[in-house]
């Protein structure tokens, strides 16, 4: 869009550079959220729904601002500010799962001393 010949306002480009960024950004979290659901005692079925709720949240962020690029005014809120929101809303939750997840299996990972060193 930025190079084909269309042209964005500049309050559209804001957007639209605001969506990519913050997809991109999510997404490298989203390893480590990954990686991080390894470390509790959940199923992997569990691990899998925990990751599509941080992905939808994700999707949220970063759909509600190309939303506001498509249907937004400069100045004034729209279904794409609130979807932001939303998807801001649904990525806590997912940290704040994922945080209790960890604190819950902390013990599970913790080294257990040898005979020797009793």
């Amino acid at each position: 869009m930025l190079s084909g010949g269309d042209h964005l306002s500049p309050f559209q480009e804001q957007f639209f550079r605001a969506g990519h960024a913050h997809a991109g950004v999510l997404t490298v979290v989203g390893l480590l959220y990954s990686h991080s659901l390894g470390h509790t005692n959940l199923s992997y079925r569990a691990q899998v729904r925990a990751w599509i709720v941080y992905a939808l949240g994700v999707a949220g962020v970063s759909g509600g601002f190309f939303l506001h690029m498509a249907i937004g005014t400069e100045g004034h809120g729209s279904a794409g500010t609130a979807l932001t929101g939303i998807g801001a809303l649904i990525l806590c939750g997912a940290v704040f799962f994922l945080t209790w997840q960890l604190f819950k299996a902390r013990n599970v990972f913790q080294i257990q001393p040898t005979r020797n060193e009793q």
